[in-house]
């Protein structure tokens, strides 16, 4: 079981489908005020697709990259983001949708007055 299960309080058949109202998000990291990241599915483990919403911090929070098999969708509900690709970054505006191979190194900050506010889907190849 992923941690994202835990968070879960409905058993949602895999053939029916999956609703997450606003207010029952449940934030993954972070905090309620300030949410890192919050799963917007239920069994998202059962599923090839992990949509998120994803508040990302004005600093990288790291020096490390992320990258895993898949495809990675993003669109900006809210804000300005920075999506560093290493040797490559690109700046989006509320409203801009970015779709790229996960496999690419990449990492996301909020930049702007206003904390970025990103639908983040992403989609799992199972090896």
């Amino acid at each position: 079981m992923k941690v994202e299960e835990l968070f879960s309080e409905d058993n949602v058949s895999l053939d029916s489908y999956s609703l997450v109202r606003s207010h029952e998000r449940q934030p993954l990291s972070g905090t309620e005020a300030s949410p890192g990241y919050a799963v917007l599915a239920h069994q998202v483990s059962e599923r090839s697709l992990l949509p998120l919403i994803i508040y990302p911090p004005a600093e990288f929070s790291d020096k490390t990259f992320k990258e895993h098999l898949g495809e990675e969708f993003l669109f900006v509900h809210e804000g300005q983001v920075e999506v560093d690709f290493m040797n490559e970054r690109v700046i989006l505006e509320r409203g801009d949708a970015l779709h790229f191979n996960a496999q690419k190194p990449h990492r996301i900050r909020s930049v702007g007055e206003v904390q970025a506010q990103l639908l983040v889907v992403v989609h799992s190849i199972e090896e």
